[in-house]
């Protein structure tokens, strides 16, 4: 038999799922306005039927449902067009310091308006021209000193400025990088609290808001990527350069080193990650070798302080190949960019027949 109260229960259910609905669709309605808020919505789950499947369960014809429950209230977000909006964010800021560089460059050197850089370097050469016109005038020779200082007056204007622009712009990577710090406590922290919740069966979706909001700031100061574990515990991890800056509750911290090699000006590596970076010529032997028969070329690095070998590039390592006279041009050509640190090293260039 069931009982009197059966349908007034079911309808108990029916009004807490629709009660449920409203309170969210007020939330919605409260945030419309937010643009980090992702829009929720409530999913509805049968009721367990009436009976289960046993031995000494009431005569009955089949199952009679029960009602309606609230499953969860979801999150109406799409993870790949988040990956897509974070990387033409991150296409977007660094195009636009570029530009911001590049227009502040132009400025410095007064092109393509005013009297700038071309202007100058043209008065010289016409002086220059002048001069070999008319070597004996006393006149075309001061006309040649006084531009040549004006030239010189110039450049070193322009060298003050570029300077100046430079420290400029490290001091900005040092507001960037204790920016991306924080962003990454912050994320840590949020990864701790979103754990909690889920473990408790709940959705936490305005903290997950509040984290892609964060993403997306830090999408536009980094090139980085996020994952979510598809363990139980749903670790989320987000990655620089393929290595893991914040793995669940782990920081992994942005560490400003000074590079002698390059005016004292910052180098961005990470806590558990650094490297030392020296001046000293001896600290890093480069050996350049080409196969001569296929123009291949090859670049073997050796790092004398941890006795490690590099080899980069198709060469082959052989003596019958080895190019025995120092001083013997390899006909390479191309830009050589080389970095040599904790990570893998890098070579760009390219080898002529």
């Amino acid at each position: 038999m069931l009982n009197s109260f059966f349908g007034l229960h079911m309808g108990l259910r029916a009004l807490d799922y629709f009660r449920r609905k409203m309170e969210v669709a007020s939330h919605n309605v409260a945030r419309a306005d937010d643009e980090n808020y992702s829009r929720q919505r409530v999913e509805a789950k049968s009721a367990p039927p009436f009976t289960d499947p046993s031995l000494n369960r009431p005569a009955l014809p089949g199952q009679i449902g029960t009602g309606v429950l609230v499953s969860r209230i979801a999150r109406l977000r799409d993870v790949f067009l988040d990956a897509q909006y974070r990387d033409s964010m991150n296409s977007q800021h660094f195009w636009s310091a570029v530009d911001e560089a590049l227009s502040r460059v132009e400025m410095l050197i007064k092109e393509p308006k005013d009297r700038g850089l071309q202007d100058v370097l043209d008065a010289y050469w016409s002086a220059l021209q002048e001069l070999s016109k008319s070597p004996e005038s006393l006149a075309v020779r001061q006309s040649l000193v006084q531009t040549s200082k004006n030239m010189a007056l110039f450049v070193r204007d322009l060298g003050k400025g570029l300077k100046g622009y430079r420290e400029d712009l490290n001091l900005q990577l040092e507001l960037y990088a204790q920016e991306a710090n924080s962003i990454l406590e912050r994320i840590a922290q949020l990864n701790r609290r979103i754990s909690q919740a889920q473990a408790l069966g709940d959705n936490p979706n305005d903290l997950m808001d509040e984290r892609d909001a964060l993403i997306d700031r830090l999408s536009q100061l980094m090139d980085c990527k996020t994952q979510v574990a598809c363990a139980p515990s749903g670790e989320f991890t987000v990655f620089l350069d393929d290595k893991a800056i914040v793995q669940g509750e782990r920081v992994r911290k942005l560490v400003l080193v000074k590079n002698p090699g390059n005016g004292g000006f910052f180098d961005v590596q990470l806590e558990d990650n650094l490297y030392d970076i020296s001046s000293n010529p001896s600290v890093v032997a480069v050996t350049f070798e080409q196969r001569v028969s296929r123009a291949y070329a090859s670049v073997e690095v050796f790092r004398l302080a941890t006795q490690t070998r590099y080899l980069v590039g198709n060469a082959r390592t052989s003596e019958q190949l080895r190019v025995r006279d120092p001083d013997e041009a390899l006909g390479l050509s191309g830009k050589l960019a080389l970095q040599v640190g904790n990570g893998p090293t890098r070579l760009s260039g390219r080898a002529l027949p």
